[in-house]
């Protein structure tokens, strides 16, 4: 069966639980999310999330340590609590150092056009201005032709 719903998530572990004797480890990542209130405040809201994996899945062991940030694919999961409580967690795909997706941001970004405006308001893209002139009545009568056929 295809795998439909797919999360990616990024923060530090914040809690491993590592049972010896257990297939699985669970650990929990947190995100850290700033925001500013409407008075110009600012605060910082933190967010746990539950995720297990397969000890077998972990390639880098070093990686895997309380502080750590990680980004892991996985897909998500709910279980019936004790209490008969419904629980959500993240069943990890793959976990991978966030640093490296972090490096290859800033290099694609630096190879991805810079999109920037002059002071009047005309776009420029890679250092070229990019304005537009009305067409002519001669080009619209043109264009109209060659749209003709799709209308």
């Amino acid at each position: 069966m295809p795998i439909t719903d797919k999360i990616v998530l990024e923060g530090n572990i914040s809690r491993i639980n590592d049972k010896e004797l257990d297939k699985y480890i669970w650990f929990d990542i947190c995100k850290n999310e700033k925001y500013q209130t409407k008075e110009g405040e600012m605060k910082e809201n933190s967010s746990f999330f539950s995720v297990k994996i397969d000890r077998e899945r972990i390639d880098n062991k070093d990686l895997f340590k309380v502080g750590s940030w990680i980004v892991v694919t996985g897909i998500p999961k709910s279980f019936l609590d004790k209490n008969n409580m419904k629980q959500f967690y993240i069943f990890a795909l793959k976990i991978e150092d966030a640093k490296i997706f972090k490096i290859n941001d800033e290099k694609q970004n630096s190879q991805s056009p810079k999109i920037t405006y002059d002071p009047d308001g005309v776009m420029v893209w890679d250092g070229k201005r990019c304005e537009s002139e009305p067409a002519t009545p001669e080009e619209i009568a043109e264009m109209e032709d060659l749209l003709s056929e799709f209308k």
